[in-house]
Formats: structure tokens, C-alpha cells, sequence
């Protein structure tokens, strides 16, 4: 309904190619990763779809290929460079078919940021109702 009212339109390639038929001559961006992450996987690690490439995603009609990136710059250095390693693959990759890549970021927080601002929140609300107390005896 609204894609004749949008410059171009973002599809899973594996449930939302139908759709694409319908696209009234606008660009159209393909996914090529696997929705989600692997929750036991430290870094959430990116995984593309099985039984894609970006040449066929090109041949399904792509003008772009797509790529969703958790990243936080406080990772672990293999992690990242892991990940930097797999982006320069995939834009080789678009470079080859001559195809335009978007890569969105999604911000996180690694696993040992989250847990010790897990144990400070955990700290500072055990502190909080004496903080309360006193200053309550300081106004009064």
C-alpha cells in the first residue's frame, strides 16, 4: 500500500519476493542475513541466508543488498575483526556484481560492559533508599 509512496522497499528474500512484483517501479533492497543471532554465540555474529549470493539476489531483481551488523567498538579485537573480515567479503562481494551495499549497524553492548553495569545498578540500588533516607534527614 505505501510503496508507491517510497523511493524504494526493504525485503527478506525468502518470504517477501512476491511482494517485490508489486514494487511500482521503486528500488528494491535485498536481505542477505539470517534474522537474529546465535544467543550461545559470543559477539553476535553475523550468518547469511543459506542458498543466496549477492549475484543471485542481483538476478531476484536487488538494486541493493542489505547486511544488518550488531557492533559495539568495545568488543573483544577478534570479535571485531572477525566482523570486519565478513563486511569486507560481502562488499567485495557487491563489487564484483556491481551492486550497491547498505550495511546497518545496530548498536550493542558486549557481554562484560553489560555485566558490570548489571552489578553497578545492582550495587547502587541496594545504597538507594539509605541515599533517600539521609538527605530526607538533611531537608527536614
Amino acid at each position: 500500500m505505501l510503496t508507491k509512496y517510497a523511493s524504494a522497499i526493504l525485503l527478506d528474500p525468502e518470504y517477501g519476493l512476491p511482494a517485490a512484483k508489486r514494487r511500482h517501479g521503486k528500488g528494491l533492497l535485498l536481505a542477505y542475513e539470517k534474522t537474529g543471532y546465535d544467543a550461545d554465540q559470543v559477539g553476535r555474529l553475523p550468518d547469511l541466508l543459506d542458498h543466496w549470493s549477492v549475484r543471485r539476489l542481483k538476478e531476484a531483481g536487488a538494486d541493493c543488498v542489505k547486511v544488518l551488523l550488531y557492533y559495539t567498538p568495545f568488543e573483544k579485537s577478534e570479535i571485531n575483526d572477525r566482523k570486519h573480515a565478513f563486511i569486507e567479503r560481502i562488499g567485495d562481494e557487491c563489487r564484483a556484481c556491481d551492486i550497491a551495499f547498505f550495511l546497518e549497524f545496530v548498536g550493542m553492548t558486549c557481554m562484560a560492559t553489560a555485566r558490570s553495569r548489571w552489578n553497578m545498578r545492582r550495587k547502587s540500588r541496594r545504597s538507594f533508599p539509605v541515599r533517600c533516607q539521609n538527605s530526607a534527614k538533611r531537608n527536614i
